[in-house]
């Protein structure tokens, strides 16, 4: 079993843009913004083991891929050091 926490709502199998947008707002309570999003979402997406539109959970497995985790707790670890994040 997977020891990786996100925070609710963050739906791993979504694309890295939707991703990057719910990390966003359930951490720092907005959107991200045009280029925090190409940056962060280029983290998630370079995660990606299969094309666009592949989904593994209909290939009968458990979860995400272990890398794309990591991306994701990445990118909200990123987040929550943020000076942004200690002055919410």
């Amino acid at each position: 079993e997977s020891t990786n926490r996100l925070p609710d709502g963050i739906d791993p199998w979504a694309g890295p843009s939707a991703v990057v947008e719910d990390l966003f707002l359930a951490i720092l309570g907005r959107r991200p913004t045009d280029a925090e999003a190409f940056r962060f979402g280029n983290v998630v997406a370079a995660t990606d083991p299969l094309p666009p539109g592949t989904r593994l959970r209909e290939k009968g497995r458990k979860g995400p891929p272990p890398p794309r985790l990591a991306a994701i707790e990445d990118v909200a670890w990123a987040l929550l050091n943020s000076t942004e994040f200690s002055y919410r």
